[in-house]
């Protein structure tokens, strides 16, 4: 796991969308994405929708919060 602090990219939000919908557990996504598991809790947590994980909305709030 890399040290440090990284923000997950729009690609790396999709992917976890994806791994997410196919049942995969949440330590084996943040294993493949290369993050803590924490990380892909609170990405979770932060960005649920109706719908389950919204990545691209979870996007969109990320490239607001940069302005």
């Amino acid at each position: 796991m890399p040290e440090g602090y990284h923000h997950l990219t729009r690609d790396r939000r999709c992917q976890l969308h994806t791994l997410k919908n196919s049942g995969e557990s949440t330590s084996n996504i943040a294993i493949q994405l290369g993050v803590h598991r924490s990380a892909i809790y609170r990405e979770l947590k932060h960005n649920r929708g109706l719908q389950g994980y919204a990545y691209l909305e979870a996007q969109k709030k990320a490239s607001e919060r940069k302005l």
